[in-house]
């Protein structure tokens, strides 16, 4: 099984589009892990230039016949621990699909980059210093030594071995290259008899054309002259001799697992990836406090404003109505002064006259000042209040003037 991250320039509606199409139809893709729909909801708020990972494990054919939904779902968590880790599910944003491709498996993680506890961005794959490589080739690893998965770099050996193979002219060097190959298989306990070695050189595209007591004749189309594969690997006791060929190897060919000291590798690579994103969300959470306090104490004020702007109206209400009243005691002394000086006979229907006029002018003028004090500063409503008072009008000097005339 080989991990790696892929390029995730595609749009996440192209991208998740891609994985889940007509394929689904063909069963040969299935969400194994989250929702499209929910993914692509939760996607079209964010703007990025990089929205999400796109992880992929690729496996092939032989690890391809060894997954089973418990194994899907356990290499789907050990990636979120590592590239995850200490946050909790419900602020993740994860879409994974199992497909094919080219006839073997692929579980494709699609990850959001963004924590929705906070509606931060977050880099889920961050460099390290150069330890992001490190840290990727550690859980590659783990997984292939935990669910006995092919080793890419045995598989990256091999391919080489067979390019070369194809490069060479004489029938000595091909002998060599394949033993070579051969070898190594056993070495690894990927082959353990004369029939896995026959049926190993058929998967790469060898056919044999003899099988003796202690060899095997090969060919395949880009060869004139059949190769004899000579040892004790290819005879009857096939089995024995490569399970005392094993015994014998040196440990340092054999120590090819996921090791202790890796294990603590990838737990420090972790655990410092881990206190990063904690002092990330911190950050945020410090930054939230003082931006809502800044908001409270902005509140205060606002409130504090508006309460002093309510006394303030009260008070020039209050001046307001001293006006008001020092107007309607003026123009019932210029009523009381009209039906002193008229007979009381021809006065009653004058007075009733005046009463209503009064009232209408008490309300006219009511709303007159109610506009006015309203438009205008409360320095200006006191001025105004005592220039009422000063010009009012006095009965008894009025009266003097009248009898004058």
């Amino acid at each position: 099984m080989i991990a790696k991250f892929c390029s995730a320039k595609a749009k996440p509606t192209v991208m998740a589009n891609y994985l889940l199409n007509d394929r689904l139809d063909d069963h040969t893709a299935q969400c194994i892990y989250g929702d499209k729909n929910v993914w692509l909801n939760k996607m079209r708020g964010f703007k990025a230039n990089h929205p999400y990972l796109s992880f992929v494990y690729a496996f092939s054919g032989i690890d391809s016949e060894k997954l089973t939904p418990e194994i899907e779902q356990n290499v789907i968590q050990q990636f979120l621990d590592v590239y995850c880790p200490e946050i909790p599910k419900p602020f993740l944003n994860i879409l994974a699909v199992k497909h094919e491709d080219k006839g073997n498996n692929e579980i494709h993680i699609l990850l959001s980059n963004m924590r929705y506890d906070s509606n931060k961005m977050v880099r889920f794959s961050p460099s390290h210093k150069g330890e992001y490589l490190k840290k990727l080739q550690l859980l590659q690893k783990k997984i292939n030594n935990q669910h006995g998965f092919e080793n890419p770099n045995d598989i990256k050996q091999t391919n080489t071995i067979i390019d070369t193979f194809k490069m060479l002219k004489t029938s000595k060097e091909r002998l060599s290259c394949l033993t070579t190959l051969i070898e190594e298989k056993v070495a690894d306990n990927q082959i353990g008899s004369r029939d896995e070695i026959i049926k190993h050189l058929n998967q790469l595209g060898f056919n044999v054309n003899r099988i003796g007591k202690n060899y095997i004749s090969i060919k395949n189309d880009e060869m004139r002259v059949s190769v004899r594969l000579k040892g004790v690997f290819y005879g009857e006791d096939s089995i024995n001799e490569m399970i005392r060929y094993r015994h014998n190897l040196k440990s340092s060919k054999t120590g090819s697992g996921f090791s202790l000291d890796d294990e603590k590798e990838l737990t420090r690579i972790v655990d410092k990836h881990a206190q990063k994103l904690k002092q990330s969300f911190l950050k945020y959470q410090n930054s939230t406090k003082a931006l809502n306090k800044q908001n409270d104490i902005q509140r205060q004020k606002n409130t504090k404003a508006q309460n002093i702007k309510i006394k303030s109206r009260k008070k020039n209400n209050g001046k307001f109505s001293n006006a008001i009243n020092k107007i309607s005691r003026a123009i019932k002394n210029i009523a009381r002064f009209a039906k002193d000086h008229f007979k009381q006979s021809d006065a009653n229907k004058q007075t009733k006259l005046t009463d209503r006029r009064i009232t209408k002018a008490k309300s006219e003028t009511s709303k007159l000042l109610a506009r006015f004090f309203n438009s205008q500063p409360a320095p200006y409503t006191t001025t105004t209040g005592v220039i009422i008072e000063t010009n009012k009008i006095n009965k008894n000097e009025s009266h003097t003037k009248i009898n004058k005339n």
